[in-house]
């Protein structure tokens, strides 16, 4: 039995390395053999949903996530994708369930919390999603000492943000949502677009529309050329 398990871990982990390299097809047939050889891992379980999930295998990954959480219940990171998978699939309700069992089992899982603000604003619950939003940026994931964090996620975090302060009519605090976004990825013309709707909230309707225009364009049509997209 303990050399089963050592098979079966060594199948898991080039399973592993095959999924690093996006090569899901070839790592899944691993992450079966490690499950066939030891069927209390719940590492594998993850592993195996994780490359089903990416090769469009819903129900199979989410059977597979319930068996890895089944076997190891305080695996957030396991709830956390179970989540990412029920969201894909538009189980909402049940989604919010798995990733606030994430973060009941990690307080400080900053991508749970983004996730579930998330759900919360496709299910209409705008407080909890701007509540959500904010909290994952307290945790600050982004620090140097934690590099699993990317930029681009801290880019998406503060436009989710942005957007739902402007639901609420904050303006002020929308634009400064907006403004972080764009430091982080300033060649990112839709930001301008997304500042203007604060800025016309605002009441600067003319300065507004000119980042819309600057961001998304107009068209204009000339008789030689046809039909264009306009910016600035």
């Amino acid at each position: 039995m303990a050399l089963d398990s050592e098979y079966s871990d060594a199948r898991n982990n080039l399973g592993a390395m095959l999924q690093n390299i996006n090569q899901h097809e070839q790592a899944i047939p691993h992450l079966e053999k490690a499950i066939a050889l030891n069927a209390n891992n719940p590492l594998a379980y993850f592993n195996y949903a994780n490359s089903l999930k990416v090769i469009g295998k819903k129900n199979e990954a989410l059977e597979n996530y319930n068996h890895a959480v089944k076997l190891h219940p305080s695996f957030s990171l396991a709830f956390n994708n179970r989540g990412n998978l029920l969201e894909s699939m538009g189980r909402y309700e049940e989604a919010r369930r798995s990733y606030s069992r994430a973060i009941d089992l990690d307080r400080g899982y900053a991508r749970a919390y983004s996730n579930r603000g998330i759900v919360e604003k496709e299910l209409g619950n705008y407080p909890g999603a701007r509540r959500d939003f904010i909290k994952a940026i307290e945790l600050d994931p982004w620090k140097p000492d934690n590099p699993n964090e990317d930029s681009n996620f801290k880019f998406r975090l503060y436009i989710n943000l942005g957007d739902i302060q402007l639901y609420f009519k904050e303006y002020e605090k929308s634009l400064e949502a907006y403004n972080y976004a764009a430091e982080i990825e300033p060649e990112n013309s839709d930001v301008l677009a997304f500042k203007g709707n604060a800025i016309a909230g605002l009441g600067k309707i003319s300065e507004g529309l000119q980042l819309r225009q600057e961001s998304f364009g107009f068209i204009s049509f000339d008789i030689s050329k046809g039909v264009s997209i306009v910016h600035g």
